[in-house]
Protein backbone atom coordinates (compact mmCIF):
# COMPACT_ATOMS: atom_id res chain seq x y z
CA UNK A 1 0.00 0.00 0.00
CA UNK A 2 0.82 3.20 -0.19
CA UNK A 3 -0.44 5.06 2.83
CA UNK A 4 -2.80 4.15 5.82
CA UNK A 5 -2.43 0.72 5.78
CA UNK A 6 -2.47 -2.08 8.64
CA UNK A 7 -3.93 -6.24 8.53
CA UNK A 8 -7.31 -5.53 9.88
CA UNK A 9 -7.75 -1.46 9.11
CA UNK A 10 -5.89 0.90 7.47
CA UNK A 11 -7.27 4.06 9.29
CA UNK A 12 -9.46 3.74 12.74
CA UNK A 13 -11.22 7.38 12.27
CA UNK A 14 -10.39 10.34 10.42
CA UNK A 15 -10.41 14.50 10.53
CA UNK A 16 -13.83 14.16 8.69
CA UNK A 17 -15.28 11.31 10.40
CA UNK A 18 -15.57 10.29 14.31
CA UNK A 19 -12.91 8.03 16.10
CA UNK A 20 -14.41 4.27 15.67
CA UNK A 21 -14.19 1.42 18.26
CA UNK A 22 -12.54 -1.90 17.25
CA UNK A 23 -13.23 -4.25 19.98
CA UNK A 24 -12.22 -8.45 20.04
CA UNK A 25 -10.60 -8.56 16.76
CA UNK A 26 -7.79 -10.06 15.41
CA UNK A 27 -5.47 -9.44 11.86
CA UNK A 28 -3.02 -12.24 10.46
CA UNK A 29 -2.00 -10.47 7.24
CA UNK A 30 1.34 -9.00 6.25
CA UNK A 31 1.60 -5.13 5.83
CA UNK A 32 3.85 -4.23 2.75
CA UNK A 33 4.65 -0.41 1.92
CA UNK A 34 4.84 0.11 -2.18
CA UNK A 35 8.49 1.09 -2.88
CA UNK A 36 8.49 4.98 -3.43
CA UNK A 37 5.74 5.74 -0.59
CA UNK A 38 7.43 7.71 1.89
CA UNK A 39 4.53 7.29 4.68
CA UNK A 40 4.53 5.87 8.17
CA UNK A 41 1.15 5.16 8.96
CA UNK A 42 1.38 1.40 8.38
CA UNK A 43 1.17 -1.41 11.33
CA UNK A 44 0.52 -4.69 11.80
CA UNK A 45 -2.94 -4.17 12.95
CA UNK A 46 -3.66 -0.50 12.33
CA UNK A 47 -2.29 1.89 9.66
CA UNK A 48 -3.16 4.90 11.69
CA UNK A 49 -5.59 5.28 14.68
CA UNK A 50 -7.22 8.58 14.39
CA UNK A 51 -8.51 8.86 18.04
CA UNK A 52 -10.13 5.79 17.75
CA UNK A 53 -9.99 2.93 20.54
CA UNK A 54 -8.96 -0.42 20.07
CA UNK A 55 -9.29 -3.23 22.94
CA UNK A 56 -8.65 -6.78 23.47
CA UNK A 57 -7.37 -7.30 20.22
CA UNK A 58 -4.18 -8.89 18.17
CA UNK A 59 -1.86 -9.02 15.22
CA UNK A 60 0.49 -11.69 13.91
CA UNK A 61 1.21 -10.61 10.57
CA UNK A 62 4.52 -8.58 10.15
CA UNK A 63 5.22 -5.17 8.67
CA UNK A 64 7.69 -4.55 5.21
CA UNK A 65 8.58 -1.30 3.79
CA UNK A 66 9.36 -3.27 0.55
CA UNK A 67 12.76 -1.29 -0.14
CA UNK A 68 15.81 -2.97 -1.30
CA UNK A 69 19.57 -1.19 -1.09
CA UNK A 70 18.67 0.17 -4.71
CA UNK A 71 15.64 2.34 -3.98
CA UNK A 72 16.58 6.23 -3.21
CA UNK A 73 13.37 7.03 -1.72
CA UNK A 74 13.38 4.41 1.55
CA UNK A 75 16.30 6.37 3.40
CA UNK A 76 17.58 4.17 6.68
CA UNK A 77 13.96 2.79 6.90
CA UNK A 78 14.15 -0.04 4.86
CA UNK A 79 12.24 -2.30 7.25
CA UNK A 80 10.60 -0.87 10.77
CA UNK A 81 10.85 -2.65 13.43
CA UNK A 82 8.48 -0.98 15.90
CA UNK A 83 4.80 -1.29 13.83
CA UNK A 84 3.89 -4.31 15.33
CA UNK A 85 0.52 -2.96 16.15
CA UNK A 86 -0.49 0.60 15.06
CA UNK A 87 1.62 2.18 12.63
CA UNK A 88 1.21 6.12 14.07
CA UNK A 89 -1.16 8.03 16.18
CA UNK A 90 -3.50 11.25 15.90
CA UNK A 91 -5.23 12.98 18.71
CA UNK A 92 -5.94 10.76 21.97
CA UNK A 93 -6.42 7.23 21.01
CA UNK A 94 -7.24 4.64 23.45
CA UNK A 95 -5.88 0.82 23.87
CA UNK A 96 -6.52 -1.33 26.11
CA UNK A 97 -5.39 -4.99 26.18
CA UNK A 98 -3.78 -5.28 22.92
CA UNK A 99 -1.04 -7.52 22.10
CA UNK A 100 1.46 -9.18 19.16
CA UNK A 101 3.23 -11.73 18.13
CA UNK A 102 7.17 -9.94 17.97
CA UNK A 103 8.52 -12.94 16.50
CA UNK A 104 5.89 -13.37 13.62
CA UNK A 105 5.95 -9.97 12.67
CA UNK A 106 9.83 -9.46 12.80
CA UNK A 107 8.52 -6.28 15.27
CA UNK A 108 10.10 -5.63 18.56
CA UNK A 109 7.59 -2.73 19.66
CA UNK A 110 4.13 -1.46 18.73
CA UNK A 111 1.79 1.82 19.36
CA UNK A 112 -1.23 0.50 21.79
CA UNK A 113 0.30 -3.12 22.22
CA UNK A 114 2.48 -5.28 24.51
CA UNK A 115 4.92 -7.25 22.05
CA UNK A 116 4.81 -11.19 22.99
CA UNK A 117 6.59 -14.13 21.50
CA UNK A 118 4.96 -16.89 19.51
CA UNK A 119 4.98 -19.15 22.57
CA UNK A 120 3.33 -16.31 25.04
CA UNK A 121 1.19 -15.90 22.43
CA UNK A 122 0.02 -19.00 22.73
CA UNK A 123 -0.66 -19.57 26.08
CA UNK A 124 -4.42 -18.76 27.22
CA UNK A 125 -2.89 -17.51 30.40
CA UNK A 126 -1.14 -14.00 28.03
CA UNK A 127 -5.00 -12.74 27.58
CA UNK A 128 -6.22 -14.60 30.99
CA UNK A 129 -4.40 -11.91 32.54
CA UNK A 130 -5.11 -9.04 30.41
CA UNK A 131 -8.63 -9.79 31.10
CA UNK A 132 -10.27 -11.31 28.37
CA UNK A 133 -13.05 -13.44 28.06
CA UNK A 134 -11.43 -16.53 26.68
CA UNK A 135 -12.66 -20.03 27.05
CA UNK A 136 -10.03 -22.99 26.58
CA UNK A 137 -10.42 -25.57 24.38
CA UNK A 138 -8.48 -29.29 24.77
CA UNK A 139 -6.12 -29.92 21.60
CA UNK A 140 -3.02 -31.25 20.01
CA UNK A 141 -0.99 -28.13 20.55
CA UNK A 142 -1.38 -24.50 21.50
CA UNK A 143 -3.02 -21.85 19.15
CA UNK A 144 -3.53 -18.23 18.82
CA UNK A 145 -7.07 -17.27 20.25
CA UNK A 146 -10.05 -17.08 17.78
CA UNK A 147 -13.32 -16.05 17.82
CA UNK A 148 -15.81 -18.22 19.04
CA UNK A 149 -18.20 -17.46 16.69
CA UNK A 150 -15.62 -19.41 14.45
CA UNK A 151 -16.78 -22.81 16.11
CA UNK A 152 -20.39 -21.77 16.12
CA UNK A 153 -19.99 -21.64 19.76
CA UNK A 154 -21.35 -18.57 22.26
CA UNK A 155 -18.68 -16.07 24.43
CA UNK A 156 -15.94 -14.39 22.54
CA UNK A 157 -12.90 -15.96 22.58
CA UNK A 158 -11.11 -19.52 22.18
CA UNK A 159 -7.84 -20.69 22.45
CA UNK A 160 -6.46 -24.51 21.62
CA UNK A 161 -4.63 -25.68 24.40
CA UNK A 162 -2.75 -28.88 25.77
CA UNK A 163 -4.45 -29.88 28.86
CA UNK A 164 -2.32 -29.64 31.71
CA UNK A 165 -0.41 -32.91 32.35
CA UNK A 166 -1.47 -34.90 35.96
CA UNK A 167 0.67 -36.60 38.03
CA UNK A 168 -0.48 -40.53 37.76
CA UNK A 169 -0.72 -40.47 41.37
CA UNK A 170 -2.65 -37.45 42.00
CA UNK A 171 -6.20 -37.41 44.12
CA UNK A 172 -8.89 -35.46 43.62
Amino acid sequence: GVDKVGGLVGANGSDLREPGTITNSYSTGSVTRDSGSEQTNFGGFCGLNYGGTIENSYSTGSVYYGCDDSDSDCGEDNDPTDKGFVGATVGEPVHIANFFDSEASNQDSGTGATAKSTSDMQEISTFEGADWTIDKVEADENDYPYLAWQDGESGTWRQKQVPDQQSPNASF
